[in-house]
């Protein structure tokens, strides 16, 4: 009985102990490859969108980033160069060969840390933060590790321009919501 007992304790402390673990964020497309970890983090009116070095590219995401975030959840995050505290969100390029252009990696600590080979794959890197913390009341993001790629080399929709008119504004805006992977 009372090893019966015994093993009933660990079976059960390791369902909670599971139980903790971050399940698979749901985003469209799918995450290639997420590892949870236990935790989330809060992005509040006090974090930072955090660039390490001061390079255009960088810039230009961060600030669609930081434009995005205000549209959907009404919070101004201030745009950085530097290290990232507790709370921010880093990004960063990677030197990385391994990755394919469009791959990204998300690391979700104590602070978000962003990193890709090409701008093309942070900017997807942000979209995913974007579908992620769109999720919650207050755009928590699961702790855990996310390396992601897209599974084709080609994305594409089609409309007919030529038989009638179109204004560019509805194009511009459907691109962008098209973007939102």
């Amino acid at each position: 009985m009372k090893h019966f007992l015994i093993i009933s304790l660990l079976f059960w402390g390791q369902i909670t102990y599971l139980a903790a673990i971050n399940p698979k964020p749901f985003v469209i497309p799918e995450i290639k490859e997420w590892k949870g970890a236990e935790g989330a983090l809060t992005i509040t009116a006090n974090s930072r969108i955090v660039i390490d070095k001061e390079y255009v590219e960088l810039r230009q995401i961060a600030t669609l980033l930081a434009q995005d975030w205000a549209l959907l959840f009404g919070k101004e995050l201030a745009i950085t160069t530097g290290k990232a505290t507790r709370g921010d969100i880093q990004l960063s390029f990677t030197s990385s060969k391994k990755i394919g252009n469009e791959a990204y990696t998300i690391s979700t600590t104590d602070r978000v840390s962003l990193s890709a080979a090409t701008p093309t794959g942070l900017y997807w890197g942000t979209r995913t933060l974007l579908q992620i913390a769109e999720q919650t009341k207050d755009q928590s993001l699961p702790c855990g590790i996310i390396k992601d790629e897209p599974a084709y080399g080609m994305r594409g929709f089609m409309i007919d321009c030529g038989r009638k008119y179109i204004p560019m504004d509805y194009l511009q805006n459907l691109v962008k919501i098209m973007s939102y992977p």
